[in-house]
């Protein structure tokens, strides 16, 4: 069974901030002792956040859907506002958020899991939507696909 578009991409977040968690619990190593810990991590959380937000409230305006299970339900190209940046905002914006998960454990090990959750991300939700736009959109799309980087 193909887990691509199966798990919805908060769901994805939040298995890997828990992740996150595990790792900190059993591998305890010297903490992170930085002054400034708990403002990167609001400082992340609300950017990353922000960026995730930004991106859906550009789809709303499209009027274009934001389920991510469904790309074929599209019904317009996003390319305007921080979609001139970054493909994928709203997946940008989670990274942003685990991301900030290392400075409220302070674990460096916890930075294991970001790499999975891009891989994660690029096979089972970003490719499968990369394809059915292409099919959706044809050349416009893959001028924008060219155009702008697939994370930033």
């Amino acid at each position: 069974m193909s887990l691509k578009l199966k798990i919805p991409p908060v769901i994805v977040m939040l298995l890997c901030a828990a992740l996150m968690w595990l790792i900190d619990a059993w591998l305890v190593i010297e903490s992170l002792k930085f002054e400034i810990n708990w403002w990167l991590y609001v400082v992340l959380v609300l950017l990353g956040f922000g960026i995730t937000f930004i991106g859906v409230r550009t789809f709303r305006k499209q009027e274009t859907t934001t389920h991510p299970q469904h790309p074929k339900k599209a019904t317009a190209l996003v390319q305007s506002g921080i979609y001139r940046y970054t493909r994928n905002p709203m997946y940008l914006g989670m990274l942003l958020m685990l991301f900030s998960g290392i400075f409220y454990f302070g674990n460096w090990m916890t930075i294991i899991v970001l790499p999975f959750f891009v891989w994660y991300m690029n096979i089972f939700q970003i490719i499968p939507e990369e394809q059915a736009l292409q099919q959706k959109f044809g050349a416009p799309y893959q001028k924008y696909y060219a155009e702008v980087r697939r994370w930033i």
